[in-house]
């Protein structure tokens, strides 16, 4: 019961903190100071840009640093705070990715992934051997109906991060 109203109270100062990315990045460090370590503003800002500005990815990150060290090296330690953090997402990454039956979607994940929002379709369709412009827009709407994407932008920004990952290991093919 208590350790409820601790991580309650916890995640009511993390939202209220998490509103612009600059106020999440100065709660970050004196989260930090608070807890005896130290982290400038150029390490919380990397820990909100890795995190594509969720506060429990935040938190997350900023824990596994933290773990790593009180005194983080940059960019060392971030990198590493990351990939735990990743490796602490990856089953749930897996167990969705299996989910997903369709080539053409995983192609198109992949794709996305890589290249972000910005990437044209057509230039997609090209590069990554996917079918045709029907057959991405069908993809599309299926992974928005399920929530993995919105508008066709990868939702979870660690996914699209895992995904990246993903893409450079023989095991999983797209």
């Amino acid at each position: 019961m208590i350790l409820f109203s601790i991580a309650r109270k916890r995640v009511l100062q993390v939202r209220q903190a998490a509103g612009a990315g600059a106020d999440f990045e100065s709660f970050l460090v004196d989260r930090f100071a608070v807890a005896g370590g130290r982290l400038d503003h150029e390490a919380a800002r990397a820990i909100v840009d890795a995190s594509g500005g969720s506060s429990y990815y935040a938190q997350q990150i900023a824990h596994e640093l933290f773990n790593i060290s009180t005194r983080p090296r940059w960019p060392e330690d971030l990198e590493s705070a990351v990939a735990t953090a990743l490796a602490h997402q990856s089953p749930a990454f897996y167990f969705l990715w299996d989910s997903i039956k369709s080539r053409t979607q995983r192609r198109y994940l992949m794709a996305v992934a890589r290249e972000g929002r910005t990437a044209s379709r057509s230039a997609l369709i090209e590069r990554y051997g996917l079918t045709s412009a029907s057959h991405v827009q069908k993809a599309v709407r299926q992974l928005d109906a399920r929530g993995i994407t919105e508008g066709g932008a990868i939702v979870d920004p660690m996914f699209a991060l895992w995904l990246r990952g993903l893409a450079g290991r023989p095991s999983r093919r797209p």
